[in-house]
């Protein structure tokens, strides 16, 4: 179990609206999505988070389907996305199906790329007014490359997270308008 206390600060653009709310969780680490052709870019301040490189942007596609991704990986030739596409959405409990792609080239042109697939389930609680948990059980599974699949390494396993299920839980607890902390428990 790997514990990340996780702050967000939105620094690249002023915001019509307040980045965080008392009534919604924030987009990250929820179940929550994004509204259409909202774009988001945090800055994420965190010990050893795939927040950091993983999914640092997110769009919204539709009210209901909000585009996650990583622009920095992109620029490196990384796919990493996630669709996270709103079920249910209530006052006080939201939940999404989020599948995910991860495909890495190999650049040195030696068939070592790898392909990773996963779905999550992202199920937000809001405990009282500015306060939610966030319960995402979900599976990752190399579909190629990454290890011989019939005998993965322990270090693949830790690197990546695939081929067995694993759960996140997020607490957060709003502040004010603008900040927010937010405290993450991993479980592979």
């Amino acid at each position: 179990m790997t514990p990340t206390i996780l702050a967000a600060l939105i620094l690249a653009a002023p915001q019509p609206e307040p980045a965080f709310s008392y009534d919604k969780p924030f987009v990250y680490n929820s179940a929550g999505n994004l509204k259409k052709d909202d774009f988001l870019f945090p800055i994420v301040a965190s010990y050893f988070s795939p927040q950091m490189t993983k999914r640092n942007a997110s769009f919204g596609l539709t009210d209901d389907i909000t585009l996650e991704s990583s622009l920095l990986l992109f620029i490196s030739g990384i796919t990493n996305m996630r669709i996270k596409m709103g079920m249910v959405n209530t006052p006080n409990f939201i939940l999404a199906v989020a599948p995910e792609l991860v495909y890495t080239p190999d650049f040195d042109g030696r068939n070592q790329d790898y392909t990773i697939l996963g779905i999550s389930a992202p199920m937000s609680i809001k405990l009282k007014s500015g306060t939610f948990l966030t319960l995402t059980p979900g599976y990752r599974r190399a579909v190629k490359g990454v290890t011989n699949l019939n005998q993965p390494s322990a270090e693949d396993i830790i690197a990546f997270g695939i081929n067995q299920p694993w759960i996140d839980i997020d607490y957060l607890r709003v502040i004010d308008n603008y900040s927010a902390v937010a405290l993450q428990f991993h479980y592979t």
